[in-house]
C-alpha cells in the first residue's frame, strides 16, 4: 500500500498474471493466475480507501499511477515525478500515489528514472500537461506502443462523486498492448452479465455505475468480436466505492490488471423540513342587536287663538 501526502490513504493492489494467452508474431506466453481479488481481501490487501477529502479552494486532486512496463511481470521502471521543477512523488510500476492538491491548468512535467531523484537530473520525459478543472484526476504513466515511445502520460478524469445506496462505480483503463495476429487497437471488457467498456482504445477509459457485488472473471475481447485476448481476475465492486481496473503490459510479455479501490461514500438523501403552524383561533364577540329607535316628531303647538277682550264697565 502506498500513501499520499494528504489525509487520504489509498490502497493500490497489484493483481498480476491473470490467465491469458499473449501473442506477438510466433511468440506465445501463457500466464497463470497467482493472486485473486478474494485472496487479497482475505489477506487484508484489498480494502477500500478512506473517503476523499474536499480539495482546498482553487485546487483539485491529482493521483499518479505508473504502468510503464513491457510486461505485467516486469516492475522495474520506477519514476520520480517532478511538476514545475518540484518533486511531486516517486512511484513504482503497478502503484498509485496521492491524491495531491494541484492547481488546474498547464504544468511542466518531468519524469526522472528511479525513486527519490532530484528534479535537476536528466529526465526520461519532459512535456507540458494540462490538469483539468474536474475535482479529481489521475496522471497515468504508460507505454504507448502505437506511438512507439518509451514512456508516455495521459491525464484521466476520476469520477469520485457519491453513490446511491447499494451502488458502486467501475472505471476501466486500457493502457495495455494486446496482440492477435497484429496489434489490437480497441477492446470490449465484460463478463457474462455486465459490460464495463465497449470499444476501449489504448490510452482511454470508461466509467459505469453497477450494483455492488463481485463480478467474476471479466474478459477482454477484440472490440466487436467474441475473440478473447485476456481472462481477468474477479472484479470487486463494494457499495460506496469506486473500483479502478487498469489493464497494462503486453508490449513484450503478459498483460495484467491492477485494482485500486477508492471509498467515496453514499449520497445523503435530501432533507425536507416541514413546519407545522398551529391554527389561529379568532374569538369574535357576540353581536348585540339593538332595536331600532323610533323617532317621534316634535309636537307642534297649535297656534294661539286671539280672544277679544271683554270691556269692563
Amino acid at each position: 500500500m502506498t500513501l499520499g501526502t494528504s489525509d487520504v490513504a489509498e490502497v493500490e493492489n497489484l493483481l498480476l498474471f491473470p490467465g491469458q494467452t499473449s501473442k506477438r508474431g510466433s511468440f506465445i506466453m501463457r500466464v497463470r493466475p497467482l493472486l485473486s481479488a478474494a485472496a487479497l481481501v482475505c489477506a487484508g490487501l484489498l480494502s477500500p480507501a478512506i473517503a476523499p477529502m474536499a480539495s482546498a479552494a482553487g485546487t483539485v486532486q491529482l493521483r499518479v499511477a505508473n504502468f510503464n512496463t513491457y510486461s505485467s511481470e516486469s516492475l522495474n521502471n520506477p519514476y520520480t515525478v517532478c511538476m514545475d521543477g518540484t518533486s511531486l512523488t516517486s512511484v513504482g510500476v503497478g502503484l498509485t500515489t496521492g491524491p495531491f492538491e494541484v492547481t488546474p491548468g498547464a504544468h511542466n512535467l518531468d519524469l526522472i528514472g528511479g525513486l527519490d531523484q532530484p528534479c535537476s537530473a536528466s529526465p526520461d520525459l519532459s512535456e507540458s500537461i494540462t490538469i483539468p478543472t474536474d475535482p479529481a484526476s489521475t496522471l497515468v504513466i504508460w507505454k504507448d506502443t502505437e506511438q512507439d515511445v518509451s514512456v508516455s502520460t495521459t491525464v484521466m478524469t476520476d469520477d469520485l462523486s457519491c453513490l446511491q445506496p447499494g451502488q458502486s462505480r467501475v472505471i476501466t483503463r486500457n493502457v495495455a498492448t494486446f496482440y492477435l495476429e497484429g496489434l489490437v487497437h480497441a477492446i470490449d471488457y465484460k463478463n457474462a452479465s455486465t459490460t464495463f467498456a465497449t470499444g476501449l482504445a489504448m490510452g482511454s477509459q470508461n466509467t459505469v455505475g453497477v450494483p455492488a457485488g463481485v463480478y467474476s472473471a471479466p474478459q477482454a475481447y477484440v472490440a466487436g468480436t467474441s475473440t478473447s485476448v485476456l481472462t481477468d481476475v474477479n472484479l470487486p465492486a463494494t457499495a460506496g466505492t469506486v473500483t479502478v481496473r487498469t489493464l497494462f503490459g503486453g508490449a513484450d510479455g503478459s498483460v495484467g490488471s491492477n485494482t485500486n479501490v477508492i471509498q467515496v461514500g453514499t449520497c445523503q438523501a435530501a432533507t425536507t423540513t416541514t413546519t407545522t403552524v398551529a391554527p389561529t383561533t379568532t374569538t369574535v364577540a357576540p353581536t348585540t342587536t339593538v332595536a331600532p329607535t323610533t323617532t317621534v316628531a316634535p309636537a307642534t303647538a297649535a297656534p294661539a287663538t286671539a280672544v277679544a277682550a271683554t270691556p269692563t264697565y
